[in-house]
């Protein structure tokens, strides 16, 4: 099929092949934005290390406080949150001249699907996501945000990243 003729529910890889979307996102990533998300990931969408939520060097900000933010799994450490509420999770950078970016967290799909004797394979969409199917767990008015920062994320990632395997 024709990279143009990409589907709902799909999404078009670097190669111009269409792929059922099949997500695959980590706990805390199922609704609000990624609000809960309390994984591992500290790179940005770029590959840009994430600067410590407790620094304030390279960039200054608000966040340093974990105490004012309880709810946001901020702390001494770089991991991708989501403590204001953006599209999706993100961080400061340890790049002087990006102040921060999104991370490529909750926007996983299945890249390889499980077999008998091995678990599937996440990974970012690359390449242009079409609208994904309302998970059964979202609200119309989650579903319709969570898809908005997909399309951003995805055409960014494939611009800095080759296809993920």
């Amino acid at each position: 099929r024709a990279a143009a003729e990409c589907v709902e529910g799909e999404y078009e890889d670097d190669l111009g092949a269409c792929h059922p979307v099949t997500l695959c996102n980590p706990e805390g990533c199922e609704k609000d934005n990624g609000l809960g998300y309390r994984g591992v990931v500290a790179q940005t969408v770029e590959g840009i290390t994430c600067q410590k939520w407790s620094a304030t060097a390279p960039h200054p900000h608000g966040f340093t406080n974990p105490s004012a933010y309880p709810d946001a799994g901020l702390g001494d450490h770089n991991q991708c949150r989501n403590p204001d509420g953006e599209p999706q999770p993100w961080c400061y950078t340890t790049d002087p001249t990006r102040q921060w970016s999104y991370c490529d967290v909750c926007n996983m799909v299945e890249v390889t699907a499980p077999t008998a004797t091995s678990d599937r394979v996440c990974g970012p969409a690359t390449g242009k996501a079409f609208p994904r199917p309302p998970s059964t767990t979202s609200t119309t008015a989650s579903t319709t945000s969570t898809t908005t920062s997909t399309t951003t994320t995805s055409t960014t990632t494939s611009t800095t990243t080759s296809t993920t395997t």
